[in-house]
């Protein structure tokens, strides 16, 4: 049911879609337009035709008439009718005082003898039994008498086809317009395609524009007028935004920068003072910003610097360097770190050493700063080349974890261990070069995070 709600509104979004919706609908209505006008004018020729015929027989019959010694008799050689019967066309002829006077033999005559006599032509269809007339009844003078002829056109008698053609031509159009719609629409949807195509590349030359801005250009000349400038909006924006990004970027390395050599000299200064609980503080609060510092520094190269594809390190040696430099920090703080290589020792990755490095020393750094004194922390490689990095300390709770690589996110804001950038540089290393990572809180104390990294060829 879902998919199905979501097709429907993928349909009632897409532009091609609504396109040939509002044509299909404008050609239904022209073409049921155009078939009912072509059928009502058709209807009206036909009763043009119809009457002009009447008129025609009427005249013939009359012209044919005569009386001898009171009886009217009719000279077949001047009409069209046929003595034996079988005629299209019927007739009768009345007196002042409605007496049938003559009549043609067939069973059409009953029904002519109820039409009203009128001073003037009278045109009528009538539908006596399975019959249907098409009639004239009109008033003429013969010797001194008054008279009136009533003609009846069979028009459903077999061999007249002219209104069985006409009565099934709204059948007739109806098909032929379900069709002739079906086969415009259907051009009409590859036309649709072939001309939104370009609407369907604006999403690839948009990506197109963050890496090559001449090749943008030339494409973007390249869409129709209707598109190209919602394109050229939306590039202007990203453009701006870039640049915003690019100068807030580059203000944070500059600062990052610029402090380094302050609290380098900062630090000297401090431990040339007694040693003190105050000087302590002040040495492990000058670490923080230090270690904030770095990390902006890290950041910021992040977004700039190109990473070697063929790059390999081994797996192993990039966690014993992890342990070995972070041993120090475990033991001031009465912490256990381990480091077990569960699989073959010359596993590699698809990743540069400093960037591996990277990755490991931010995860065990934040499993040192957020366990307490007697804590494990163990640096583990899986026999499948998944690096874990797990602690038995309190753990993350269910709440936090979804915020966990948020840049600048912290769990404690009071406290100043860290701007919350480690793990976002993890994520974004891993990510960058086709890795994940995960946190397992389930099944174990604490919690562990697992990197698992493309494997390169060699390994």
């Amino acid at each position: 049911m879902i998919g199905f709600l979501r097709a429907r509104t993928s349909r009632r979004r897409s532009l091609q879609a609504r396109m040939l919706t509002t044509h299909a609908i404008a050609m239904v209505v022209a073409v049921a337009l155009t078939a009912a006008a072509i059928d009502v004018l058709l209807d009206l020729r036909s009763r043009l035709v119809e009457h002009a015929t009447l008129q025609t027989q009427a005249q013939s019959i009359i012209g044919g008439l005569s009386d001898r010694d009171g009886h009217l008799v009719v000279d077949y050689a001047e009409t069209s009718l046929s003595r034996d019967g079988h005629n299209a066309f019927s007739f009768i002829i009345r007196d002042t005082a409605g007496a049938i006077r003559l009549a043609s033999a067939d069973a059409a005559t009953q029904a002519l003898s109820a039409l009203p006599r009128t001073p003037r032509a009278n045109y009528a269809r009538l539908q006596p039994a399975s019959l249907l007339l098409s009639t004239l009844t009109r008033p003429f003078a013969l010797d001194g008498q008054r008279l009136w002829v009533s003609v009846a056109w069979n028009l459903s008698d077999p061999a007249t086809i002219f209104d069985d053609i006409l009565q099934r031509f709204a059948g007739y159009s109806a098909l032929v317009a379900i069709g002739l719609l079906t086969a415009v629409l259907s051009v009409d949807l590859l036309v649709m395609r072939a001309t939104l195509r370009p609407t369907a590349r604006l999403a690839e030359d948009v990506r197109l524009a963050r890496q090559d801005e001449t090749a943008f250009r030339a494409r973007l000349e390249a869409l129709p007028d209707e598109i190209r400038p919602l394109a050229q909006a939306y590039h202007d924006a990203v453009a701006a935004l870039r640049l915003a990004y690019d100068l807030q970027r580059d203000f944070t390395a500059d600062a990052a920068h610029e402090l380094r050599t302050p609290l380098a000299v900062l630090r000297l200064r401090v431990e040339t003072l007694p040693q003190t609980a105050e000087q302590a503080r002040i040495l492990a609060d000058i670490d923080v910003m230090t270690r904030i510092v770095a990390q902006l520094l890290q950041l910021s190269a992040l977004e700039q610097t190109q990473f070697d594809p063929g790059a390999r390190t081994n797996l192993a040696e990039a966690c014993e360097q992890v342990v070995a430099t972070l041993a120090p920090d475990a033991l001031r703080r009465q912490q256990h770190l381990g480091l077990s290589i569960l699989g073959d020792a010359g596993l590699t990755a698809a990743i540069p050493k400093d960037d591996l490095f990277a990755i490991l020393r931010n995860l065990v750094e934040n499993a040192i700063r957020h366990t307490g004194p007697g804590t494990s922390i163990d640096v583990v490689v899986e026999p499948d080349g998944t690096l874990g990095v797990t602690d038995d300390g309190p753990g993350i709770p269910p709440a936090s974890q979804p915020r966990i690589f948020e840049r600048f996110w912290r769990q404690d804001r009071t406290s100043s261990h860290g701007a919350g950038l480690g793990l976002a540089i993890v994520q974004r290393l891993v990510q960058r070069h086709g890795g994940t990572i995960v946190l397992q809180t389930d099944t174990i104390k604490g919690c562990r995070f697992d990197v698992r990294l493309p494997r390169s060829d060699d390994g």
